[in-house]
C-alpha cells in the first residue's frame, strides 16, 4: 500500500481495491458527515469484481474527493466537462501543502489532463510536470499527458525521457496512447 504520503510502488499501477482503501483510509481521517461516507462506499463497494482503471479509475478518485471535500467540487465538475469552454476555477488549493498529497496529486492530474485535452499546455505542465507516476492512481495518463506537453514544447530531452518511462508500461498503454507515443518519439528523433 502507498505511504502515507499517498506514493505507490514505482513501476505498479494500484488496483482498485488498492486505491479504496487508500480513499477509505483517507475518508477516516476526515470524518465525513454519514451520508457522504454512504455516497463513497457506493461509489467504492467492498465486492467489487471488476477492475477499473485509467482514465475510469482517475474520474472516480475525483468525484470521491468532490464529494468529502466541497472546496474542490468547482475544479472537478469543470474537469469532469472537459472544460467545455468555461473559466478554469480557482485551482491555487491545489498548491495547499494542508492538503493530502494522494488528494492534491490527483487532482493535479484530473486538472493537467483537462488542460492539455483543451491545448493548454503551460498550464497543464504548471499542474503535471512534477508529479511521478508514482504518485498518482493513473500513471499511464500522468506520464502520457506529460509526454504530449513536452512533445509540444518541443523539448527534446524531457519528452523522451517521459515516453521512456510510458513504454516501461507498454502492458498498460491504450491502444491510443501507445500510438501517440510511437509517433511523438519519431517527432524527437526523426530522420
Amino acid at each position: 500500500l502507498p505511504t502515507s504520503a499517498g506514493a505507490w510502488e514505482r513501476r505498479k499501477t494500484p488496483t482498485t481495491p488498492e486505491v479504496r482503501g487508500q480513499l477509505l483510509k483517507w475518508l477516516d481521517e476526515r470524518k465525513p458527515a454519514a451520508e457522504v461516507r454512504a455516497q463513497v462506499e457506493k461509489l467504492w463497494p467492498a465486492d467489487e469484481t471488476a477492475a477499473t482503471t485509467g482514465d475510469a479509475l482517475l474520474d472516480r478518485v475525483g468525484a470521491t474527493i468532490a464529494l468529502v471535500e466541497p472546496a474542490t467540487k468547482p475544479l472537478v465538475e469543470f474537469c469532469t466537462k472537459r472544460g467545455s469552454g468555461a473559466d478554469v476555477p480557482d485551482a491555487s488549493l491545489l498548491a495547499d501543502e494542508k492538503l493530502e498529497p494522494f488528494v492534491r496529486n490527483n487532482l493535479r492530474l484530473v486538472l493537467g489532463r483537462t488542460l492539455a485535452l483543451a491545448r493548454h499546455y503551460d498550464e497543464s505542465l504548471a499542474q503535471i510536470g512534477k508529479l511521478e507516476a508514482q504518485d498518482v492512481v493513473d500513471p499511464v495518463s500522468l506520464l502520457f499527458y506529460q509526454s504530449v506537453c513536452h512533445h509540444w514544447f518541443l523539448d527534446k530531452v524531457a519528452g523522451a525521457k517521459t515516453i521512456a518511462k510510458l513504454f516501461e508500461r507498454r502492458e498498460e498503454l491504450p491502444r491510443r496512447y501507445a500510438t501517440m507515443a510511437v509517433l511523438m518519439e519519431a517527432d524527437f528523433y526523426g530522420p
